[in-house]
């Protein structure tokens, strides 16, 4: 799932080449002004996990596009992403982590993040054994690993949560 949560990126329109990142669903939000920006998150825990999106934006004209453009790229990962753009998030993934643990306090919050969530720590010489593609290749879908887990992320209904936000004050 983090190669899927790679693979979606995230876009804010304040980037000045934020229409030229890699992400499909980046380009279409941007070529047609659909928000204001969005992230990918994902979530695993032993035996289960939480993988979504939050989408920001002020054009409440459009949201329904947003979401149909989003259900619709994910629905598209589930069945097909390309060789490239798996491969691309697994070097995304490798150097994110090994640049996130750059302090005592990071290490320390990466530690019990994974003990909570997963009940191990996987430390960052792990990551760089041949183990890895195949660590990353468990829950993401590609081409050519396609039987269960397509069929899982495929068949799960997505809880879509749209409300406009106008104003906190």
């Amino acid at each position: 799932m983090l190669a899927m949560q790679s693979i979606m990126g995230n876009w804010d329109r304040s980037l000045g080449a934020s229409s030229l990142l890699s992400s499909r669903l980046s380009h279409i939000i941007s070529s047609n002004n659909l928000a204001n920006s969005f992230m990918s998150f994902s979530t695993s825990y032993s035996d289960t996990g939480l993988w979504g999106i939050y989408l920001v934006s002020e054009n409440l004209m459009n949201l329904d596009d947003m979401a149909h453009f989003t259900l619709k790229e994910w629905t598209r990962m589930s069945t097909s992403p390309t060789d490239v753009e798996v491969e691309r998030a697994k070097s995304q993934l490798k150097a994110g982590l090994l640049l996130s643990l750059d302090g005592t306090t990071a290490i320390a919050e990466d530690i019990g993040r994974q003990l909570v969530t997963t009940g191990r720590r996987m430390t960052p010489s792990r990551l760089r054994t041949p183990l890895m593609p195949s660590l990353l290749m468990k829950s993401v879908v590609s081409p050519r690993n396609t039987s269960g887990t397509r069929m899982y992320v495929h068949y799960a209904a997505p809880d879509t949560v749209l409300w406009p936000l106008i104003s906190l004050a």
